[in-house]
């Protein structure tokens, strides 16, 4: 990190002589990879298997990196069990902000009863994809010889925009494997309750009002993704526009020499208000001039 832009305040934490640190990362859902993590893992054991709790050793410490869901049947279990560990060792285990997290936010707007992706939607969604242009919901429909649906805009969300095409089929796995309803719309309602703020098992809101954007455990720092120095002391905006690519407010750059520790506290809460502004406003609102808007549009944006 080049020394005019952060000041050299010690990134050393105390930390236990002979104490362990472990960190997993990206497991995606994958419940036969997880799995294995924790059987090989020297600081992490089955509390109780069959309802996937974990236990962590004395003198531990444990880090997960982000993105625990989209790719394997083990969304619901995997984020469960990270959750309920953390609460349990809220000082030795610490859960980070992956962007297959956080744009689960978008999921309780978008699979709401009165929303459909062709019907106002939403500019950068629509517009922008990893491959060019993205195909529209209309033309996915045409060529996938599919009716005009909550379930097949599930389906279309997932796959074009989320970049999850396996993720419903797991979903419905899971759900059969956890004894649960799988129709249609308990698969749709799944993923509106892991991030609604009046659910039952809200798990993966939960996992996002403990996660850390970045955290330093020891001397090492740990974040989702990587830390490039033109990023370095920047702070996002508190909104964007509409979710737009283009026009968007500009982040705030943190004045020189300001410490690491400082940085991502400030981090921390700007994540903090973004969740905050989700949880009390986590359905389109129509704005005086006529543009929609959601809380925390920033933080659950790609």
């Amino acid at each position: 990190m080049p020394d005019c832009m952060l000041s050299q305040s010690p990134l050393q934490r105390e930390f236990p002589k002979k104490a362990k640190l472990e960190f997993f990362t990206d497991v995606e859902g994958n419940w036969d990879y997880f799995s294995a993590l924790v059987q090989r893992s020297s600081v992490l054991h089955w509390k109780c298997c069959r309802d996937a709790t974990l236990s962590l050793t004395e003198n531990s410490y444990f880090v997960f990196g982000g993105d625990a869901t989209d790719k394997g049947p083990g969304d619901l279990r995997i984020t469960r069990a990270l959750v309920l560990l953390q609460q349990e060792h809220p000082d030795r285990v610490f859960l980070l902000a992956g962007n297959r997290d956080v744009n689960k936010l978008r999921l309780l707007a978008e699979l709401s009863d009165d929303e459909m992706p062709d019907q106002d939607p939403i500019p950068y969604i629509d517009a922008h994809g990893w491959e060019g242009r993205k195909q529209q919901f209309a033309e996915y429909l045409e060529s996938k010889r599919l009716k005009r649906s909550p379930m097949t805009a599930l389906e279309w969300i997932a796959v074009k925009t989320l970049g999850c095409p396996f993720v419903l089929q797991n979903r419905r796995t899971e759900l059969q494997l956890l004894g649960r309803p799988d129709d249609d719309e308990a698969l749709r309602r799944s993923f509106v309750e892991l991030v609604d703020p009046a659910g039952k098992e809200p798990w993966t809101l939960l996992y996002l009002r403990a996660c850390h954007v970045m955290v330093v455990v020891g001397d090492c720092l740990f974040l989702h993704g990587a830390l490039r120095s033109r990023g370095l002391l920047l702070l996002p905006a508190e909104d964007c526009r509409d979710g737009q690519l283009e026009k968007q407010p500009p982040a705030l750059r943190l004045r020189e020499g300001t410490s690491l520790d400082t940085w991502i506290s400030e981090l921390q809460s700007w994540k903090d208000r973004q969740l905050r502004l989700f949880e009390a406003f986590p359905r389109f609102q129509r704005l005086d001039g006529g543009e929609r808007w959601r809380g925390a549009q920033p933080l659950m944006m790609p």
